[in-house]
């Protein structure tokens, strides 16, 4: 009787377990499997469980044998960024179909999203589909995910790191409070390093299997390592953004900082007026009066940036957003006043201040980041300027944001908020205090990145051998007219000339400086001459240069061997920019720039000409840009295209045009028969209008690109565009209308 009630309780509490993991799965949302739904994997993720006792051992803390001699140790793989610690076994660990992603019960929320991400990219990498179960218990193929450090490695991979215990199955841990803001990218990390070392076993894409046994500990050592944008001067397309966060992420780069505000200089020789001015979000909000508006009408609404923020999330990326003020920021200036001709804001008003904090007011609740960025660049060094940007500081610190500040005016003042995060582009070394001030990060401008600034910094293309060790030996020459050492280990000073002086971190930065004269895309040229830095930028950041068991520096030029195989990352073999621009294992030259050529989502060939519209092909002109739906003269030329939108509503309808006159051109823009509404196209900054010699165009008509707000039907519409004078351009397409919030 009593071995029947035994065998009974047993029973019992393994169908109680069984059940308790159907209800985790259901709740962390099982629906993700492919092969078969919730169901299936729900039902499979059961039987693996209950299986579990019998066959699995426990996710414990037991390391591989760290005692192997040299020489009969697995070495470290080669993965970038390499592995800060890493102690070698025998063998090797086999991915097989029956291998599981095993899920700790006591976070099992929090890791059901690392291994969904691991799960999907084990697809691509392997071909294998792998199911997530809950439980305590790992087999021989499986790969373990825990939220809970092993005795006395807490403090060695603290809010980022990892460590990674490799023998018949993996076990992959990181801190679960220390999560760095909130999110788990220590584990995230992990996974990462596993990816990339299943990348590099040797086998054909898409049937990678093994991994050398082994134990890594494995943390970064700078807090920040991020990539800029400026969107400000140039509008960045969604898609760019997202790839290049799963890019960064890939090589361990966890922030990107996007300059929402700007104004595009006219750089012709002997002025620097500043005639576009631009602000990238758009509220809808009827309560938000002076709205900041940007020349081209390009913005992201609530639901462009929230789909920004859940790419960042599951990828352990942070956007910093910033609002450059008191300077560059003509957009705020023009709202706040209607009559401004100013670029900047004027400091010495004191409701210029109470503009600016409303304007943050509006957009705060759209950032998840804690840190935000409230510009300061080339503004000058007044005490009115101090003065607003302490006050402004202190604002968002009351609204729980650490506040990162460029460090223009901070060099020679002391008297700035000592809670401000510096970003130091300007001066040849730290921040000019015996004993540290500020917490800072090197955003050097010798890693600045201008897309066709000539011979500014790296407008040419950066590479990673330069940024990795020095320009030593190779076939490129970087511009020293500023004085400043180039690379970031050979220039000590400014790396901090003692140990309590370092920085959290650096900045590789990519302006939009020269768009008004040559514009390019993101996708073309600017992904050109930034791509070969990301990987060696992250090598950098999280751990230094890398060094043989002797202690002597690999060059770059090995880790390339690595790129080239990893190239961006799984997640991302959709995106034609990096599919079409793999990754060198051989340093580039950069002699071969991309042509300037822009394809309309909805091309030329979608359009119907009518009335005095006639073809238009501006290949002839020598830009290289695509062909165009018609050109107009005199009298009442129209052209008519129909796009199909799956839901009724407000979109931003992005217009793509190319002009060469020296005046801004309108057209009249009708929507499915309704009231016609004036588009106003601004100067594109080349063309007919003028010659290199007299105002620094390039001679040749350029595409750009418009946006306007306009109202959408569901299923086809009827978009009509006519000249009510003599000055329509030349209309080049459609982009992909984005739909608008309703407030």
């Amino acid at each position: 009787m009593v071995g029947r009630r035994r065998f009974i309780a047993q029973h019992l509490a393994l169908y109680a377990g069984t059940l308790l993991s159907a209800a985790l799965l259901t709740a962390c949302g099982g629906g993700s499997d492919t092969t078969g739904g919730t169901a299936s994997v729900a039902a499979r993720s059961v039987e693996k469980s209950a299986a579990q006792t019998d066959m699995g051992r426990k996710m414990d803390c037991s390391i591989p044998d760290e005692t192997l001699p040299v020489g009969a140790a697995n070495v470290a793989p080669a993965v970038v960024p390499g592995i800060r610690t890493w102690h070698g076994s025998r063998g090797t660990w086999s991915l097989s179909p029956t291998s599981r992603i095993v899920v700790e019960q006591a976070d099992a929320g929090s890791l059901w999203r690392v291994g969904t991400r691991l799960r999907a990219d084990l697809l691509e990498v392997t071909g294998l589909d792998l199911p997530i179960v809950v439980g305590p218990y790992v087999h021989p193929g499986d790969i373990g995910l825990s939220l809970k450090p092993c005795p006395g490695t807490t403090q060695q991979i603290g809010d980022e790191g990892y460590t990674l215990s490799a023998s018949n199955s993996i076990i992959l841990r990181a801190n679960h409070e220390r999560g760095a803001r909130g999110k788990d990218n220590g584990l995230f990390y992990a996974t990462r390093t596993l990816l990339q070392m299943l990348m590099l076993d040797g086998r054909p894409a898409g049937a990678h299997r093994t991994v050398p046994q082994g134990y890594a500990i494995d943390a970064p050592l700078y807090p920040e390592r991020t990539f800029m944008v400026d969107v400000g001067r140039k509008f960045a397309d969604k898609g760019f953004l997202e790839a290049y966060m799963k890019f960064m992420a890939w090589y361990k780069i966890n922030t990107l900082h996007l300059v929402i505000s700007g104004d595009l200089l006219d750089r012709t020789p002997n002025t620097q007026t500043g005639i576009k001015a631009a602000f990238r979000l758009y509220s809808h909000n009827p309560n938000f009066t002076q709205q900041p508006l940007s020349y081209d009408g390009l913005y992201y609404s609530k639901n462009d940036w929230n789909e920004l923020e859940d790419v960042a999330e599951a990828y352990g990326i942070t956007i910093v957003p910033e609002f450059d003020t008191p300077g560059h920021s003509q957009a705020m200036a023009r709202a706040f006043d209607p009559s401004s001709t100013n670029e900047g804001l004027d400091t010495t008003n004191p409701a210029t201040l109470r503009y600016v904090e409303r304007v943050w007011d509006e957009f705060l609740p759209w950032f998840r980041s804690q840190k935000v960025h409230i510009g300061g660049d080339e503004a000058g060094d007044t005490a009115s300027i101090q003065t607003f940007q302490n006050n402004l500081a202190r604002y968002l610190q009351s609204r729980g944001k650490t506040v990162e500040m460029w460090q223009d005016t901070v060099s020679g003042q002391s008297n700035y908020d000592p809670n401000l995060v510096i970003q130091n582009w300007s001066t040849n070394g730290p921040l000019p205090w015996t004993t540290p001030k500020f917490k800072w990060i090197n955003s050097s401008g010798s890693f600045y990145v201008t897309p066709n600034a000539g011979g500014y910094e790296e407008s040419s293309g950066f590479l990673g051998d330069s940024f990795y060790g020095t320009d030593a030996g190779l076939p490129f020459t970087h511009p020293t007219s500023d004085g400043e050492v180039f690379d970031w280990f050979g220039n000590t000073a400014f790396i901090g000339a003692t140990s309590t002086y370092q920085p959290a971190g650096g900045q590789i930065a990519l302006w939009s400086d020269m768009t008004y004269h040559n514009p390019y895309t993101y996708e073309d040229l600017a992904h050109y001459v930034v791509k070969d830095v990301i990987p060696a930028a992250g090598q950098i950041w999280w751990n230094g240069q890398r060094r043989d068991p002797a202690g002597a520096v690999i060059p770059y030029a090995t880790l390339r061997t690595s790129v080239a195989v990893l190239q961006y990352g799984p997640g991302v073999k959709d995106v034609a920019m990096f599919s079409g621009s793999p990754l060198s294992a051989t340093a580039p030259a950069f002699s071969d720039p991309p042509a300037y050529v822009v394809t309309p989502d909805y091309p030329a060939q979608a359009g119907v000409l009518s009335g005095l519209a006639v073809p238009y092909n501006c290949r002839s002109c020598g830009g290289g840009e695509v062909g165009y739906l018609g050109h107009y003269g005199t009298g009442d030329g129209t052209l008519t295209m129909t796009i199909p939108v799956p839901s009724a509503g407000t979109y931003l309808l992005p217009i793509y045009y190319v002009m060469g006159t020296t005046v801004p051109e309108t057209a009249l823009l009708t929507i499915n028969g309704a009231v016609p509404v004036t588009v106003t196209f601004p100067l594109t900054g080349g063309g007919s209008g003028g010659t290199s010699s007299t105002n620094n165009l390039s001679g040749t008509d350029q595409e750009v690109i418009v946006g306007t707000f306009v109202t959408l039907q569901a299923g086809i519409n009827t978009i009509k565009f006519s000249n009510p004078t003599t000055g329509m351009p030349n209309i080049g397409g459609l982009g992909t209308p984005l739909l608008q919030p309703s407030r």
